[in-house]
């Protein structure tokens, strides 16, 4: 596992600043979390990097809409702090068809925010993106949060997750390896 909790100025090479409509369009740099900007780790690849996005129902173009990161774990020990990631999720809209001649509706979900929690003797800030109005998504409604308990201390990690899209995200799931001792 790469180590981003701290970076070693003669380990990385010269990256330059991104043009200031890319920071603009970064709702943080990180620093606070990976001690240099996001955009200054070589090795650091967001999920969406070589895909094909799709595009939304609006005339915004999807690379002039804001990013965020989840960073779940900078390190070896916030992978054994890490306990819970959610996903804040509202429904959307509601699906018609038929199954079997059978017509049916049901509501389809949308993904509004993941949240990222440790275990409280680690005492670290929870990490979120996605809508909230508290910055550590206490405002979040437990009716709406789907949750992923994660035993970091035990050994679980995460070693992937998947967001499925349409025009905005809809569902994650997430893969757990549950023997690292």
């Amino acid at each position: 596992m790469e180590d981003y909790s701290s970076i070693l100025e003669d380990s990385v090479p010269e990256i330059p600043q991104p043009p200031p409509l890319q920071c603009l369009l970064w709702k943080d740099d990180y620093r606070n979390i990976l001690s240099s900007p996001i955009w200054n780790l070589p090795r650091l690849h967001t999920s969406t990097d070589g895909l094909e996005r799709p595009r939304n129902n609006t005339d915004v173009h999807p690379e002039m809409v804001p990013h965020e990161a989840i960073i779940w774990a900078k390190d070896r020990q916030e992978l054994r702090n890490l306990k819970r990631l959610s996903g804040y999720v509202v429904i959307g809209g509601t699906l018609s068809g038929s199954q079997n001649g059978v017509p049916y509706t049901r509501p389809y979900h949308d993904l509004c925010g993941i949240r990222a929690e440790f275990s409280p003797e680690y005492n670290a800030e929870r990490r979120v993106i996605g809508i909230q109005k508290e910055r550590d998504g206490s405002d979040w409604f437990e009716e709406n949060c789907v949750h992923f308990d994660i035993d970091g201390q035990g050994g679980e990690q995460i070693i992937g997750i998947s967001v499925a899209m349409h025009e905005a995200p809809k569902t994650i799931k997430v893969k757990l390896l549950s023997s690292l001792r």
